[in-house]
């Protein structure tokens, strides 16, 4: 990095281009920015000290258009030159000095010293072509600046000269050959935060290949309004993750790695895996893997996005989950538990198994795995590997194949699947937190209800909140019987077979009551038949007298029972689970 302090005369002196890249994001500067600039301005020439108007960060470019070759993308800094720009066009349209502003601004080949991205470039250019102030139509804040001058700026209240001399940056150049990686964490830094997609959609597009940007990645990721708002939203609700444009580019990678016509080493795939840096993993698999052959990722880049976007969405928790496999399934899957690292998976899937039918299918036994280690607390760190090297890898396309390579894992596996016994045991004996109970029970609820006539339909996820059926506070109202301690209880109180979901948390006066007033209520206070009305997943519990140990123990067979059968293991040694 090479610091150093221009004026604005020495800024712009008509042998240099500032290039405005790709991944910039709009001029946005407005009246309150506008104002005190120009009051800033005003009072340059009222004192000779020299005035500090910030910094800019400037990558050298070796080769441009710019006559003399001094042409420098701006990384950071295009709000102040942008101003500036307007604001001296506007000044010297004022004072009827235009050959003085071309001389500045103008390079001999016709190229303007600030070059905007595509988004502001025509109105930028309108502003630049003009010969004297007239308001402008447009709603752009390149226009509005403009506008905004051309009322208020008044020259006789300006030093001109202490403008061009007094008025200073800072500018920091970065070498061409500085890694992209360097300059994200040095914008970083100053608190401007740069995605993955505008790092890599300048690294990937010039103005010699505009016309492929407005043809691939502007209708995949800049279309509209809604388009761009989709993939800056975050893809898990409220939890500081990934971003969507983040996740997808993430998935899309590991799915490219592991593509066996490649022949990716394994070493480099290790590489590849982590999210930390994804930009310099891009720059890198590029290079090697794509060098002058760019368009062909592209292309299948911005297909797989168009199965991401009508894929994956944190929507699908305010909504009623479906009890038919499928997409819809996988997706709240996904978002309710944070397995993201089914993505890559499931967007091959979607993009390489023509045949819908099969597709659920996949889906369905995917759901089934994964439900059923989530119950049974399995570890995830091997799901990357599974999930996009083992599957991808092995161009695996149908359920039978999927299922035949889970099955070839023994039980000593991290990677198994959980026979019956194994839900059994770990509904009955393990521990779960509150937030994985709600969404076990809720799955699990959902698969049962595939009865049209029933009369009450599945809320949202969101609707439900988890209770315990023997409250954790037991101590007044549940004396200890049937030969177990307090220790037992404890234990038990936290496993499945005394979890419930419910509409509304049970009043403070009711939760922790005995278990006739904790079923019924009391006065206006709602008990569980209020607020877990016609819950499959508790079958006939409301009707019990009492609510004690044993019963825990019996529901928790019960429902290991119910998600066998929902979600079946494809073992084919697997016994069902018998009631006690």
């Amino acid at each position: 990095m090479l610091p150093g302090k221009s004026t604005i005369d020495q800024l712009f002196n008509g042998s240099r281009v500032f290039e405005v890249p790709f991944y910039q994001r709009s001029y946005v500067w407005g009246k309150e920015e506008w104002e005190r600039f120009l009051d800033d301005m005003i009072s340059v020439g009222k004192r000779k000290e020299n005035y500090f108007l910030g910094s800019i960060i400037l990558k050298q470019k070796i080769t441009g258009t710019a006559t003399g070759g001094d042409y420098k993308v701006v990384i950071d800094g295009q709000q102040r030159l942008t101003t500036i720009a307007i604001f001296l066009k506007v000044l010297y349209m004022k004072l009827g000095q235009n050959a003085w502003f071309d001389r500045k601004f103008v390079l001999p080949d016709g190229q303007y010293a600030l070059l905007h991205s595509h988004v502001d470039r025509a109105d930028f250019e309108t502003v630049m072509k003009l010969q004297e102030c007239e308001t402008l139509g447009g709603s752009s804040h390149i226009i509005e600046a403009y506008n905004y001058f051309c009322e208020n700026l008044d020259p006789s209240q300006l030093n001109t000269n202490r403008v061009l001399y007094n008025v200073q940056v800072i500018d920091i150049v970065i070498d061409d050959n500085d890694d992209e990686q360097q300059i994200f964490d040095t914008i970083n830094s100053l608190g401007v935060d740069l995605t993955t997609a505008e790092l890599l959609k300048n690294h990937l597009f010039t103005e010699e290949s505009f016309g492929d940007y407005e043809a691939y990645w502007k209708p995949a990721f800049e279309k509209d309004d809604e388009c761009i708002d989709f993939w800056s939203k975050h893809l898990l609700k409220g939890r500081k993750k990934q971003i969507n444009v983040e996740a997808f580019l993430n998935a899309f990678l590991q799915i490219k790695v592991h593509d066996p016509v490649l022949k990716v080493p394994t070493e480099e795939k290790v590489e590849y895996s982590k999210a930390e840096g994804l930009f310099t993993s891009y720059k890198k698999f590029i290079l090697k893997y794509y060098k002058n052959r760019e368009l062909y990722l592209i292309s299948e880049l911005v297909d797989y996005a168009k199965i991401y976007r009508e894929s994956f969405s944190p929507d699908v928790l305010d909504e009623s989950l479906t009890s038919e496999p499928g997409l819809e399934r996988i997706n709240f899957l996904i978002i309710a538990t944070d397995s993201t690292t089914l993505i890559p998976f499931v967007m091959y899937v979607i993009k390489n198994v023509k045949d819908e039918a099969e597709r659920v299918k996949i889906f369905d036994y995917l759901e089934s795995y994964i439900v059923r280690r989530i119950i049974c607390r399995k570890s995830t760190k091997s799901y990357s590997d599974l999930f996009s090297e083992n599957l991808i890898l092995a161009d695996v396309k149908t359920v039978e194949d999927v299922i035949a390579y889970i099955n070839q894992k023994d039980v000593s596996n991290n990677l198994a699947m959980p026979t019956n016994a194994d839900l059994k045991r770990c509904f009955m004996e393990l521990e779960q937190p509150n937030y994985r109970g709600l969404q076990i029970l809720y799955l699990l609820e959902s698969k049962l209800r595939n009865d049209p006539l029933l009369s009450t339909q599945l809320l949202k996820y969101s609707s439900y909140t988890l209770e315990h059926l023997m409250p954790q506070k037991w101590v007044n109202h549940w004396p200890l019987s049937g030969g177990f301690d307090a220790d037992e209880r404890t234990h038990l109180i936290k496993t499945l077979g005394n979890f419930t979901i419910i509409t509304q948390s049970l009043n403070s006066t009711i939760k922790n009551q005995a278990w006739p007033i904790k079923v019924n209520g009391k006065g206006d206070k709602g008990g569980l038949k209020t607020y877990a009305k016609e819950l499959l997943t508790l079958g006939n519990v409301l009707n019990l007298e009492e609510w004690d140990e044993k019963s825990i123990i019996d529901r928790s067979v019960w429902l290991a029972s119910k998600a066998s059968c929902v979600w079946p293991s494809h073992l084919q040694e697997d016994k069902p689970i018998a009631l006690n």
